[in-house]
């Protein structure tokens, strides 16, 4: 059977406009500058605006990631989304952010596997190409916390951001963005 290598065409990445930082947050719980830096090294993190969702802050960054590998909606025909804070259960944030790109063809579904899921979604965006099962992806990761966690939960939360990038085929014999990925069971406790 033959395989085909993955080659990243374009990468983008959308940040919110909204801006907190740790002092604006020491406002909000009993926290300090100081302590959070000490703990996290984070500084300031990017919150999404009221209405503003997971697929909004997706989309963007994969329009991004579009314009930078010089291809349009009529070019994608798979796209993975990972993300542990879709916009709803089902459907899933892939298809939303399908439809906001005005891609109407090929596949979409979501990915969760929380902080590595980005390398998961890349994975299995890449197994697909090198298989020929798809011949171009959409892969997007976005994560939306803001509206997702307690107050005294954020003086350690990072950034909400959506990272993508856009890979597309090449006749090759093999793929060099396929991994292992384990994923030990009592990673859970």
């Amino acid at each position: 059977m033959t395989e085909f290598v993955s080659v990243v065409r374009g990468v983008g990445g959308y940040l919110p406009e909204r801006v907190m930082t740790n002092d604006d947050l020491a406002k909000m719980v009993d926290t300090t500058d100081e302590w959070i830096t000490a703990r996290t090294g984070i500084k300031k993190r990017h919150i999404a605006a009221d209405g503003e969702y997971t697929s909004d802050l997706g989309a963007k960054a994969a329009k991004k990631a579009m314009d930078a590998a010089g291809i349009g909606p009529d070019d994608i025909d798979l796209i993975v989304c990972a993300t542990a804070t879709p916009d709803y259960t089902f459907p899933a944030t892939a298809t939303v952010i399908q439809h906001k790109l005005g891609i109407s063809r090929g596949a979409a579904f979501d990915v969760q596997a929380v902080c590595s899921g980005f390398v998961y979604a890349v994975a299995t965006a890449d197994n697909f190409l090198a298989r020929g099962k798809f011949e171009r992806a959409l892969v997007v990761g976005a994560e939306l916390r803001w509206q997702k966690i307690k107050l005294v939960e954020l003086a350690v939360v990072a950034e909400e951001l959506a990272a993508v990038q856009a890979a597309q085929d090449v006749d090759a014999l093999v793929h060099p963005l396929a991994a292992p990925l384990p994923g030990p069971p009592e990673g859970h406790e």
